[in-house]
């Protein structure tokens, strides 16, 4: 399964996946030997496998997972069913209460999904609280 449809390769498609990348604090398997699996391997694998999230902050940690399974519900084909984009209502995913917009960009060919929301992070100084997160990503249109 390719995130991006009929092959393309094009460089707006190599910033997305950068970006992308960046995001899940991941580098280019080219730039870093111990990445061996794709980005779309990375992103569909079991997303409650702890291990992906070792070292990082308990913050960034929430977020990665909410991403994570947005963008593997948008890959999927299932969000305008399951995230109820542009509904004003919001979803639960990992416990965080997020809602889910997106408009498609007919010059490009790409759909900019955004969502945002809240997710629960613990911090040693305050103990539990919530942290208001912003994501936007760009697919490429069916």
């Amino acid at each position: 399964m390719s995130a991006f449809p009929n092959g393309s390769n094009s460089n707006v498609d190599n910033v997305h996946v950068e970006t992308l990348m960046g995001r899940l604090q991941l580098r280019n398997p080219t730039n870093n030997p111990l990445v061996t699996q794709s980005l779309e391997d990375f992103l569909l694998n079991d997303l409650d496998d702890d291990e992906d999230y070792d070292g990082m902050p308990d913050l960034e940690r929430a977020e990665a997972k909410v991403d994570r399974k947005v963008i593997k519900i948008i890959l999927s084909g299932n969000g305008e069913s399951i995230l109820k984009p542009n509904s004003g209502q919001a979803v639960s995913i990992h416990g965080s209460s997020i809602c889910v917009g997106f408009k498609d960009e007919e010059a490009t060919g790409f759909r900019a999904w955004e969502w945002h929301g809240h997710v629960m992070a613990f911090d040693e100084e305050f103990g539990e609280n919530l942290e208001y997160i912003y994501v936007w990503n760009l697919h490429p249109v069916d």
